[in-house]
C-alpha cells in the first residue's frame, strides 16, 4: 500500500512540474507575442506621426482636425507602452532609472500629457504645490508615468466640466501626492481591487470610456519600485476620489534652477535612411527635409554599404528587422559612420544589443522631430557641417 501510494505521489508531482513548465512557456509565448505586436504596430505609427509631423511644419495654419489625430497617435502609442510594461512587470524586467528631478518638473510632465484629455473634459485642473520646489532622486519618467495615469483615471471616470486636483504636502519623512476627482467614486472593496492588472470599476463603463485597465496596476508597482505607497479612498459611490502617491523624502538644503536649454534646430546634414518599410522611410526623409536636411532613402539593408559611399552622409538612420541583412549587420559594415536605430523594438535588451553593436542612439518608433534633431544637435562633433 505504502508503494502503491509513493508511486501515486511521485506521478501526481511529475504531472504538475509538467503542468508549471506548460504555464511558464505559454508565458513566454505570450511575452514575445506582444514584443513582436507592438514591434510591427510601431511602423505604421511612424509613418502616421512623420507625416502629422511634416503637415505641422508645412502648413502656415494646422488643419483643425490634426490636434485630434495627434492626440489619437499618441493614446495608441501609450497603450503599446503599457502592454510591454505589464510584461516586463511580470517577468521582473522593470528596471528604474534614478536621477534628480523636481517634483515640479515631474508633475508639469504628467499635465502636459494629460492636457488633451482634460481640454476635451473641459476639467478645471487645481494644483496646489509646495511654496518652494524640491528635489527627488527617482527615475522621472517614470514617476511621471504614474501622475499621467492617476490623471488619466480622473479624467476617464469623472462627467464634463469636473474639476480635478492635485495636493502636495511633505512633511519630514515622506512627500505625499494627491490627486483628486469628483466622479463616480468607489467602494471600499473597489479601493483595493482597482490596482489589481486588467481590473475594472464597471465593465460596461470601462467599454465606454476605453483603457485597458493597466494604468494603476503599472502606477503602483512604479510607486513600490521607489519605495513608496500608491492608495485610493472615497467616501462611496458618486462622491469621487482621492488617489496618494507616498515617496519617501530626504531635504535638500538648497536647489539650484535646473539648466535647461531651449529646443534649437541642428544644423544641416546629410541623411541616408534604411529601412524596408518604405512609408516609414519616405515619411522621415520628407520630415527631415522640412527641417533643413538633405535626405536619401534606402529600402534594400544590402545595398546600404555602397550607398553611404555614393551619397557620404553625415548620419545614418538604420532600421534593424529588415529581411535579407539586418541593421546590426549593416551596421558592422559602417561602424565609422555615425548610426542611429531608429526601430520598433525598445526594450533595454534592444538597447543593449544595438550599443554593442556600435549604434551611437537607439530611437523607438514613433519618434519626434525634437529627438530627432537633439540626436543630431549630439552627434554635431561627429559630423561634417555643410553649409
Amino acid at each position: 500500500e505504502l508503494a502503491r501510494r509513493n508511486a501515486e505521489l511521485q506521478i501526481e508531482v511529475t504531472e504538475r512540474k509538467r503542468a508549471e513548465e506548460r504555464l511558464l512557456e505559454q508565458d513566454r509565448r505570450k511575452d514575445e507575442f506582444l514584443a513582436m505586436l507592438a514591434h510591427e504596430l510601431r511602423n505604421p505609427l511612424a509613418s502616421i506621426a512623420n507625416a502629422l509631423a511634416a503637415l505641422k511644419l508645412s502648413a502656415i495654419a494646422p488643419h483643425p482636425l490634426h490636434g485630434a489625430m495627434s492626440r489619437q497617435l499618441a493614446l495608441l502609442v501609450r497603450l503599446i507602452d503599457d502592454l510591454l510594461d505589464v510584461a516586463r512587470i511580470r517577468r521582473g524586467k522593470l528596471a528604474l532609472k534614478v536621477g534628480q528631478s523636481t517634483l515640479n518638473a515631474t508633475l508639469d510632465a504628467a499635465i502636459e500629457t494629460v492636457f488633451p484629455l482634460l481640454k476635451r473634459g473641459e476639467h478645471p485642473l487645481n494644483v496646489r504645490r509646495l511654496p518652494a520646489d524640491v528635489l527627488l532622486h527617482v527615475d522621472h519618467e517614470r514617476l511621471s508615468q504614474v501622475f499621467s495615469n492617476l490623471l488619466n483615471n480622473a479624467t476617464k471616470y469623472s462627467d464634463a466640466y469636473s474639476p480635478i486636483d492635485i495636493e502636495v504636502s511633505i512633511n519630514a519623512d515622506w512627500i505625499e501626492v494627491a490627486v483628486i476627482d469628483r466622479g463616480i467614486g468607489l467602494t471600499a472593496e473597489q479601493c483595493e481591487q482597482i490596482f489589481g492588472l486588467f481590473a475594472q470599476v464597471d465593465t460596461a463603463l470601462e467599454r465606454s470610456r476605453g483603457g485597458l485597465g493597466i494604468g494603476l496596476t503599472l502606477a503602483r508597482h512604479i510607486v513600490d519600485m521607489h519605495g513608496g505607497e500608491l492608495m485610493a479612498t472615497s467616501d462611496g459611490l458618486g462622491r469621487g476620489s482621492r488617489f496618494i502617491v507616498r515617496l519617501p523624502f530626504q531635504p535638500v538644503p538648497s536647489l539650484a534652477a535646473p539648466n535647461t536649454p531651449g529646443y534649437a534646430p541642428s544644423a544641416p546634414c546629410r541623411v541616408l535612411i534604411v529601412d524596408d518599410n518604405v512609408d516609414s522611410a519616405d515619411s522621415l526623409a520628407v520630415l527631415l527635409q522640412l527641417l533643413g536636411h538633405e535626405t536619401r532613402c534606402i529600402y534594400d539593408a544590402r545595398a546600404a554599404a555602397k550607398e553611404a559611399e555614393t551619397f557620404s552622409p553625415d548620419v545614418i538612420f538604420l532600421d534593424i528587422g529588415m529581411p535579407g541583412m539586418s541593421g546590426y549587420d549593416v551596421a558592422r559594415q559602417l561602424r565609422a559612420q555615425p548610426l542611429v536605430a531608429l526601430t520598433g523594438w525598445g526594450q533595454p535588451e534592444d538597447r543593449k544589443r544595438t550599443s554593442e553593436a556600435g549604434f551611437d542612439h537607439h530611437l523607438v518608433k514613433p519618434t519626434d522631430p525634437q529627438a530627432i534633431e537633439r540626436i543630431l544637435r549630439e552627434l554635431k562633433p561627429r559630423i561634417r557641417t555643410r553649409t
